[in-house]
């Protein structure tokens, strides 16, 4: 009889760390399932470079955390650290230096800032030290269900690029000489077509380089704005037109 009760018992606890170890290991799973989301939400930067991302982001839910965020003392320490790291050649730190002197470029819609996604588990507003193309870029994320838009990402270009460029395709082989692009797209397996078009936007019209994947049904839009260089990821491609005739940039910064 004792030897029943004790083959009782320690078929009961085994059975009960079998249940709490499934129960750990899903929580496990929706936090990765989570964070798989949130590293396809960064995919299109990949896609249009065909190379992963270099540097974590510095996540922000307002422009006015990323603002704070940028004044803040600490956030010398991550300029040396990607200097240091990444032999980043002064473009973080310049990117800074751009932002705390007031050229922030914020997205707006009918005159006003966009409306985010404020989503659970991810954030508005992505500030990358070293991205696509080897640069930094600030990478804003719209509600898309209103706009059609996933995201909108702003690179500033350098003092040697900041002229207008008619030939957007030019202006990025300039930058990045072998990333994909109208001449060479059927280099890159993944890319259908990258041709040049014509976007109307709420203040200016722009000549964008547009890239469709095979596999993908969102388009990659490339164009400038003022000393921008800016990508614009349709989800929706009619959607995103009509709601893009109403978009440009807002400029600010702190006194």
């Amino acid at each position: 009889m004792k030897k029943i009760l004790i083959m009782v018992i320690t078929t009961f606890f085994l059975g009960l760390c079998i249940i709490l170890s499934y129960m750990l290991v899903d929580k496990s799973g929706t936090q990765q399932d989570l964070r798989r989301e949130e590293n396809r939400l960064r995919e299109p930067t990949h896609d249009v470079h065909c190379s992963p991302p270099i540097y974590n982001s510095l996540d922000f839910n307002s422009v006015d955390e990323l603002m704070d965020s940028i004044t803040n003392r600490s956030i010398n320490g991550i300029i040396e650290t990607v200097e240091e790291t990444r032999g980043d050649k002064g473009r973080f730190r310049g990117l800074i230096s751009n932002l705390k002197n007031g050229s922030l470029y914020v997205p707006s819609y009918q005159g006003k800032e966009i409306s985010y996604r404020n989503q659970e588990g991810f954030h508005n507003i992505l500030l990358f030290p070293s991205e696509l193309y080897d640069n930094p870029w600030v990478m804003y994320f719209p509600d898309k269900t209103q706009s059609g838009v996933e995201r909108i990402s702003i690179m500033y270009l350098s003092d040697e690029t900041k002229s207008p460029h008619e030939d957007i395709s030019n202006l990025i082989s300039e930058i990045a000489p072998d990333a994909p692009n109208v001449h060479n797209y059927s280099e890159y397996p993944r890319f259908a077509e990258i041709y040049i078009s014509e976007l109307q936007l709420s203040d200016r019209k722009v000549t964008t380089l547009i890239q469709e994947l095979k596999d993908d049904n969102r388009k990659n839009m490339f164009f400038v704005y003022d000393g921008l260089l800016t990508l614009v990821v349709a989800s929706d491609e009619k959607v995103a037109y009509d709601w893009l005739s109403n978009f440009s940039f807002s400029k600010i910064g702190r006194n």
